[in-house]
């Protein structure tokens, strides 16, 4: 990236500043909130990151959440022991449907799910993820397919859904005890019907 910087080209969200011309660089995502730095080098890589992410990739985040299902919420996913692995994401549904991660050169659309840490401790994880690069697609090509992977993202989530034989309420799987009771009895169920205690 610094390397980038130093030739006078910035590489962020999708789009290129080459040379002097950002306006040619950019023309495909519709985007001219485009400033011209006169000695790119001087300045420093945050504030460049910083004014981009405030123009292009808000707006990035605004239409994305759109597309969510609701409501959505920045959360932390991931497990936190792993650091690699735990960071903030947008989740959209209750209960949670999606994972969408919106990088600087690329977003990740995932499917939500849930691991048990133990009988107490749940721990939101991505599964079945697909990338969409960004780079050198305009806002509405992002958004396209975006949108195609959200929707089949949230088909796919809510197929695993399974209906509690008491309460007959449709229930995500971690809702469900799935090694006992043919994997038919939600949570709350268990512990009032069949004397289980979480």
């Amino acid at each position: 990236m610094r390397s980038k910087i130093d030739e006078g080209r910035v590489v962020l969200g999708g789009c290129c500043i080459i040379e002097t011309n950002p306006d040619w660089a950019c023309s495909q995502c519709d985007w001219k909130g485009w400033r011209v730095y006169p000695d790119t080098a001087t300045f420093e890589l945050n504030e460049i990151v910083k004014e981009l992410e405030n123009n292009h990739l808000g707006n990035l985040d605004k239409e994305i959440r759109r597309l969510m299902p609701e409501p959505v919420n920045q959360q932390m996913v991931g497990d936190r022991e792993d650091l690699s692995e735990y960071r903030s994401a947008l989740v959209g549904g209750d209960p949670g449907e999606i994972i969408v991660d919106l990088g600087l050169l690329e977003i990740k659309v995932s499917e939500f799910s849930v691991r048990w840490n133990g009988p107490h401790t749940p721990v939101v994880r991505p599964i079945n993820t697909a990338i969409v690069d960004c780079h050198e697609k305009s806002m509405e090509q992002i958004l396209k397919e975006v949108r195609r992977l959200i929707q089949r993202k949230c088909k796919n989530r809510k197929s695993k859904y399974r209906t509690c034989k008491y309460c007959q309420e449709s229930n995500p799987p971690e809702w469900i005890i799935s090694d006992v009771f043919d994997g038919t009895v939600c949570h709350s169920c268990a512990e009032q019907h069949e004397g289980i205690v979480f």
